[in-house]
């Protein structure tokens, strides 16, 4: 019986996600997350075969809806299989994944790489299909608009000044070239984030409510890299210092950010593996992170190494080089 009512819930949650996408597109990236956590649970819970069902009542709900909200026309596929394919193809990707190889680095790749693969055909769709320019649509204008309602809002308090003005446009200008210059890191970082978290999800739900616990995939105060990673990681940084203009340093950089922010991760589960062993609640484990950054951060604008970013990427890379926590010999190491 209870067998029965849950995957009644799996039918009628995709549905309803699949719905909800058409009708509310603001809510589609929320939708998109727990549909792939939905999926990832019952492929693991149940195959791939089940997952394919609820998938595909994901997709009749989706469609159903769009032709309800629009006209029914060929001008409409396009963007129907765009979105179908973001709601769909991480959860049965990292699915598979997950339950075949039980690997946590594989599963968050994986389901990382269907949601670029989401992203760059709808970059491709902007440009080609929607002949809309990229930058300006999704970097230039967003920046433009913030600073002009906080030049307003500004100056409701203070009189605007040549120099302040002139301050604000060059800061407006700034972020848009470093916005569009990190375009393809915050693709791939965005893309991470989001099957890692898909994955902490799915992993909770199968626990308590299938009680799968996949005891061999890492935790969070598990993740680390190997050496061979961390000295491409020196090189790269040293290579990106050293080339300064051009395609190959812009390249280096976006591959730099990327890697600074992976070790920066593997720095905060390097602290959380000693608190940890202390028997802290996990709760009150994130609010000692979270003072800890803070107090860091102030510091940090005074001496530069005490800035928290930087020294939790140097610790999670010390760690991968010298490995502290001694999960090789468990095998836990990514790459």
């Amino acid at each position: 019986m209870l067998t029965m009512l849950t995957s009644t819930i799996e039918f009628i949650l995709a549905f309803f996600l699949g719905a909800l996408t058409a009708f509310a597109p603001s809510f589609h990236g929320v939708c998109s997350f727990f549909t792939a956590v939905i999926l990832l649970f019952v492929t693991c819970h149940r195959g791939l075969n089940r997952s394919c069902l609820v998938a595909v009542t994901s997709a009749i709900a989706l469609f159903a809806a769009t032709c309800v909200r629009s006209s029914v026309d060929v001008s409409m596929l396009l963007p129907f299989f765009l979105v179908l394919l973001d709601l769909i193809l991480p959860g049965l990707v990292m699915g598979f994944c997950l339950r075949n190889g039980k690997n946590l680095y594989r599963t968050v790749a994986a389901g990382s790489m269907a949601k670029l693969t989401v992203a760059v055909l709808e970059l491709t769709k902007l440009r080609f299909y929607d002949k809309l320019d990229i930058m300006e649509t999704l970097v230039n204008t967003p920046i433009r608009n913030f600073f002009e309602i906080y030049r307003n809002a500004l100056a409701t308090v203070i009189p605007l000044t040549e120099e302040i003005t002139d301050m604000l446009n060059d800061m407006s200008w700034y972020m848009q070239q470093t916005f569009a210059a990190s375009m393809p890191a915050i693709l791939i970082l965005g893309s991470l984030l989001t099957a890692y978290l898909v994955f902490l999800v799915a992993r909770k739900c199968l626990y308590h409510f299938s009680h799968i616990a996949y005891p061999a995939v890492n935790h969070f105060w598990e993740l680390q890299f190997n050496k061979a990673t961390a000295y491409v990681m020196i090189v790269i940084q040293l290579l990106a210092t050293i080339v300064a203009t051009g395609n190959i340093s812009a390249a280096l950089g976006n591959i730099t950010l990327v890697l600074s922010v992976c070790y920066m991760v593997c720095g905060v589960s390097v602290f959380d593996w000693f608190f940890r062993r202390t028997g802290i609640w996990s709760v009150f484990r994130a609010c000692i992170y979270v003072v800890g950054f803070i107090g860091l951060s102030i510091f940090g604008a005074i001496l530069p190494l005490l800035n928290p970013t930087s020294l939790l990427m140097l610790v999670g890379l010390a760690d991968c080089l010298f490995d502290f926590r001694h999960l090789r010999q468990k095998g836990a190491t990514a790459l």
